[in-house]
């Protein structure tokens, strides 16, 4: 952003899907999505929500034999992660990342 003008909803909304892409850049997350929006007056700020897929592993345990069971334990398995990205309204810089808060 420039800071020529004030942040509108959907650029703020840009904004954090494309910071969080950067910070995990390293990481394979995929299916970034909307999941909330707030814009707080008083601090001039935006507050958007952003949900999206990570694949974790399972920790493997010994088993004795090749079953099913010591298969499925190798799998990696996708959980959704939600942060919330405070914008500054005025110029679109990201001044803070955490976790959700519902």
């Amino acid at each position: 952003m420039d800071g020529s003008k004030p942040v509108s909803d959907k650029d703020a909304i840009k904004v954090a899907k494309q910071y969080l892409a950067d910070m995990y850049a390293d990481e394979p997350i995929n299916d970034l999505r909307l999941e909330g929006i707030r814009k707080d007056h008083k601090m001039d700020t935006w507050d958007v929500i952003i949900g999206f897929s990570r694949p974790i592993r399972r920790p493997e345990r010994p088993v004795n034999s090749e079953t099913f069971q010591s298969a499925i334990r190798k799998i990696d398995v996708t959980v959704s992660a939600y942060k919330t990205v405070k914008i500054a309204a005025d110029n679109g810089e990201v001044l803070e990342m955490s976790d959700a808060k519902w």
